[in-house]
């Protein structure tokens, strides 16, 4: 049964340690205010962890709170010993092209198989990709930032230059008056 007057958000996460359980949590709080939530990562190795510690069945809704939280995992086409798994620089492309298509699958089944059509997307900062997705599929998006302000605001001003951060070629800089 799919509970119709429920909006449907669905988070993807990154599949490693530090990045699923902020985002769960996150599912949980959205999903207790009434809405349906469908939380979606890799089948391995984190997917068939979850399934075993907590007996969760693919697609099944458990209610929460005044909605439902639901799993979806993929196969991102690996082995379970490839070596792109521990090669995070191999990993990370592999899974965006890979995930990619696998989310909008996911979203067009179920709005073809006459299920709550997804809403809103958010992920984590890993999966950058899924923002490309949301903007194909004209669906708003969001990312959950997990760590705190003053990374952020270091990535930022990394990125953009605004200040001098050190180098390989000049490993010291003046920081000012300290």
């Amino acid at each position: 049964m799919e509970p119709s007057l429920h909006a449907h958000v669905m988070l993807v996460s990154f599949p490693g340690q530090g990045h699923i359980n902020p985002l769960l949590r996150l599912g949980k709080l959205i999903a207790s205010k009434g809405l349906l939530v469908t939380f979606v990562t890799t089948e391995q190795p984190w997917g068939e962890k979850m399934r075993q510690a907590n007996k969760i069945q693919d697609g099944v809704l458990k209610p929460v709170g005044l909605g439902f939280l639901r799993f979806e995992f993929f196969n991102d086409g690996l082995t379970e010993d490839d070596e792109k798994r521990t090669n995070f620089q191999a990993f990370r492309p592999h899974l965006e092209l890979v995930g990619k298509q696998e989310i909008k699958n996911l979203i067009k089944r179920y709005e073809q198989e006459g299920k709550q059509p997804v809403r809103c997307l958010i992920n984590n900062a890993f999966v950058p990709w899924v923002c490309d997705v949301a903007d194909e599929l004209q669906i708003p998006s969001a990312v959950l930032w997990v760590q705190s302000c003053a990374c952020l605001t270091a990535y930022y001003y990394y990125h953009h230059r605004l200040v001098e951060f050190p180098t390989e070629t000049e490993p010291e800089i003046n920081v000012g008056p300290l």
